[in-house]
Order: structure tokens, then sequence, then C-alpha cells
């Protein structure tokens, strides 16, 4: 699909189809990336005093432990006052899921889980404003490596979750907004090359992923002989685990000495 119509009808039609005010974010996004180090403090500071405050009235979990440690956060005077609060475990998350949710959530709430790659996956809620900032930031930092809304992204991922909805809906999403996921759990050499010819059909601009999977494709294909340097891919992001810098440098190279931004 052509990027600048992605870009300028189809992302953004989708975006208000579903009820997400991501370009609203965005422009807001984007002239905070200018603000000072102490307006982005007291920032930060109200942003988080005015969430536990939501939290105490609409949230039956965090309104007990409130209370069980005398904590009020409409009288926080700065940002280290809520370290009182005990810190959150996954245990707890799977024990109080019900209690921890916000029933009366404008436009609802939408499950989503982890990949369990430490274990059992957990489950965990999101809204439409999460969702529209979650893609706001991203935009806005994919800007800063020269990628635009609208360039192909190829998605090396794991979520069982996400794996098991790609159904004809989400195929079509995907390929209307110039995205492709590839799944992270079926990396194998019986799959490296299926899944580099993906690659060089698709040809993406950048690469989204785990970094200890990128790496291991790279790793794979590079021992099979197979080369992703001249298809161009500009720039790899590594997410959601530490990236070390030998998994840098193995994909970097591969893809031809582009950076990874982490």
């Amino acid at each position: 699909m052509n990027s600048w119509l992605v870009k300028q009808f189809i992302f953004p039609l989708h975006e208000r189809i579903v009820g997400r005010k991501t370009y609203h974010y965005l422009r807001e996004l984007e002239k905070l990336q200018w603000a000072s180090p102490g307006d982005i403090e007291d920032l930060r500071f109200q942003k988080l005093r005015t969430l536990l405050m939501h939290a105490r009235e609409n949230i039956p979990f965090y309104a007990r432990i409130f209370k069980k440690v005398g904590f009020e956060p409409h009288k926080m005077q700065a940002i280290d006052d809520f370290r009182v609060l005990p810190l959150l475990t996954k245990a707890d998350i799977r024990q109080n899921l019900q209690e921890m949710q916000w029933k009366k959530c404008p436009g609802g709430l939408y499950r989503y889980n982890t990949g369990g790659s430490s274990g059992e996956p957990l489950v965990f809620y999101f809204d439409r404003r999460r969702q529209a900032y979650d893609a706001a930031a991203r935009a806005l930092t994919h800007q800063w490596w020269g990628i635009d809304v609208g360039d192909k992204e190829l998605y090396l991922w794991g979520s069982p979750l996400e794996i098991t909805k790609q159904d004809r809906i989400k195929t079509l999403r995907d390929r209307l907004t110039n995205q492709l996921l590839l799944s992270a759990f079926e990396i194998s050499p019986s799959t490296i090359s299926s899944f580099v010819k993906a690659f060089q059909k698709f040809k993406p601009k950048c690469v989204f992923g785990y970094p200890s999977s990128i790496s291991l494709f790279c790793k794979m294909a590079r021992d099979m002989n197979f080369h992703l340097d001249d298809i161009g891919v500009q720039v790899v992001f590594s997410t959601a685990e530490v990236l070390y810098e030998d998994q840098r440098q193995t994909i970097s190279s591969f893809f031809g000495g582009i950076p990874v931004a982490d």
C-alpha cells in the first residue's frame, strides 16, 4: 500500500473508527519533546498524582491498599511520596485482576497478555486512551530515526494472543496499514527460508521486536547463507528486553550496518 495514502487517510480513518485519538496525542508529544527537563519533571509529577487519585476513586484494589498504608495521593508533595506503596507483583495482579479494573472506563477495556517468555503469561487490560498514547509515542520515536506513519514495518513478535488473532480482518488491517507480523515463536532452521522470503517480498523500511528473537533470526539466516542487507531496512527497533551489545552488532551487520534503536 502507498505509504502516503496510509499516513494521510487509511491510518487516521482506522484510528477514528476504533475510537483512538492517536494523532491528537502525537501532536501533544511532538511539542513535549522540546520541553525543558524541569517542565517534564513537573508534568510527570502532576500526571502521577492524577493517576493515583483516579486509582483511589475508581479501582477497589488500590483504594484498599491506599487505606491500609495511609496513603493520600492528593497530599503528595514530591514524586517519591508514593514509594510508601508496596511493590506490585504478578501474583498480585493474577489474584486481584477483577478488583484492578475500571469498570466504567469510557470505551471499555481490551484484554492483552504478555508473551510468557519468563513463565506463565500475564493477563491485563488496556483502554483506548492507553492504546492511542502507545501508538503516538511509537510514531514519535520512529520519526527520530526517519520512519513515518505508513512506512512498511515488520514485527517479529511473540504474544500467543496476537498470533491466534491473525484472522482475515486483522490480516487485511495489517496489509492496509503496511504492517506484517511474523511469529517470533516460530523461528527455527526449518522456517528461516520462509521468513527470509517474507522479508524479501514485503521489503520493510524498519523491523520491530524482541532483540533475542531478531538476533536469533539473523544468526540462523546468516549461517544458512541468506543475506538481507539490500532490501531497504533502515533501522531495527528493539523492545521488551535488554538489548545486549553482541545482539546489536549481529542485527546491525546482517541488515547492512544499519542502526539498532533500543
